[in-house]
C-alpha cells in the first residue's frame, strides 16, 4: 500500500513540477494596474462586502498549461489545494465538460478526505464541506436568476471564514471579488487534453 501512495505522491509531483516551470516561463502581466479604486456604490436591499464589489480594473498576471488526461488535472487540483487559506476566492470558468468539476472534486477531497462526495450543486447552488482549518464553499451558478442573489447563498459569510470554489461566476455580473485566482479551462486538441489557464495570485503561484 505505501508503494502505491508513493507512486501517487511521485506522479503528483512530476506533473507539479511541470506546471510550475510552465507558471515561472509564460506568466507576464496583461494589464495595467487600476490608478484608483473608487468605493463600489450602493443600491437598496443589495449589501456589498468589503471583500465583494463592482469589478476594477487591476494588473493580472497569467500562464496557460496543458492537462493530458482527467488525472493530471485531478493532480493539479491537489497541488493548488495544498496552497489555499482561508479567505481565498477560485474562479472556476469554461464550457460544460471542460475539466471544472473534475477539478473541484479533486480539490475538494484533497481538502476534507479521498472519500468525500462531492455532488454537483448544479441545483441547490452551493454545497460545504469541513476541513480540519476552514470550510469550503462550493457555488454552482449556473442558475442563477440574478447576480444580487449571491448574497442569499452565503457568499459574504464564506469570503471571511472560509474558502470559495466558485463555478460559473460569469453569473455574478460586475459583482465580483476583488481579490481571486481564475482559473479557466477549454479544450485541447484531441478528446482528453485539456487547456488550463491561470490568472493572477502571481505571489502564491508563481
Amino acid at each position: 500500500m505505501e508503494n502505491v501512495v508513493d507512486m501517487s505522491r511521485k506522479a503528483d509531483d512530476g506533473v507539479f513540477s511541470r506546471l510550475l516551470r510552465l507558471l515561472q516561463s509564460l506568466a507576464m502581466p496583461v494589464l495595467a494596474k487600476a490608478r484608483n479604486h473608487p468605493s463600489p456604490g450602493s443600491s437598496p436591499g443589495l449589501k456589498i462586502a468589503r471583500s465583494f464589489a463592482p469589478k476594477q480594473s487591476r494588473k493580472l498576471n497569467f500562464c496557460e498549461v496543458k492537462s493530458q488526461k482527467p488525472e493530471e488535472t485531478a493532480a493539479i487540483a491537489r497541488r493548488v489545494a495544498s496552497l489555499l487559506r482561508s479567505g481565498d476566492v477560485i474562479l472556476l470558468k469554461g464550457d460544460l465538460g471542460s475539466g471544472k468539476s473534475t477539478f473541484a472534486r479533486a480539490l475538494i477531497q484533497a481538502l476534507c478526505g479521498e472519500e468525500t462526495e462531492v455532488p454537483s450543486p448544479t441545483f441547490t447552488l452551493v454545497q460545504t464541506y469541513d476541513a480540519p482549518h476552514f470550510v469550503v464553499w462550493h457555488f454552482d451558478l449556473y442558475r442563477l436568476q440574478h447576480p444580487e442573489e449571491i448574497y442569499e447563498l452565503g457568499i459574504e459569510e464564506a469570503s471571511l471564514n472560509g474558502v470559495s470554489l466558485i463555478e460559473w461566476p460569469e453569473r455574478m455580473g460586475v459583482i465580483m471579488p476583488r481579490s481571486s485566482l481564475e482559473i479557466e479551462f477549454s479544450y485541447g486538441s484531441y478528446e482528453n487534453e485539456r487547456i488550463i489557464r491561470f490568472t493572477d495570485w502571481k505571489d502564491r503561484l508563481f
